[in-house]
């Protein structure tokens, strides 16, 4: 297990011969990039869960689905609180990429139309 760790840190990416499907493991930063080098602009990452979404987790599989409201406020405003800082992206379990359509290319979408 340790070798199969240390080669998803080193590449990034996870075969899926273990019980997961083949993936891709980005960086926020590399995320980022992707939706930039494919021509968005004002390109955002954000946690989807969170720095603490593990505490969920081990909630969940000790002590039931259900965690506390209490609980889930907490978890959810630390999520809230750690969005503006990007060294804390990697502490969340997924990642949401987002970006706009440079507003030339918008412009030039809705005159031109479909082609016939």
């Amino acid at each position: 297990m340790k070798t199969a760790i240390s080669a998803i840190l080193r590449t990034a990416v996870h075969d899926g011969k273990r019980g997961f499907t083949l993936a891709y493991f980005h960086r926020a930063e590399e995320l980022a990039d992707e939706l930039r080098d494919a021509g968005l602009v004002d390109v955002a990452v954000f946690g989807i869960e969170g720095p603490a979404w593990s505490v969920l987790k081990a909630v969940e599989q000790h002590a039931g689905p259900e965690p506390s409201e209490d609980l889930f406020e907490s978890v959810l405003t630390a999520a809230r609180m750690a969005e503006p800082y990007p060294e804390l992206l990697a502490a969340s379990s997924h990642l949401l990429a987002v970006g706009k359509a440079p507003a030339n290319q918008a412009e030039a979408a809705r005159t031109e139309g479909p082609e016939p």
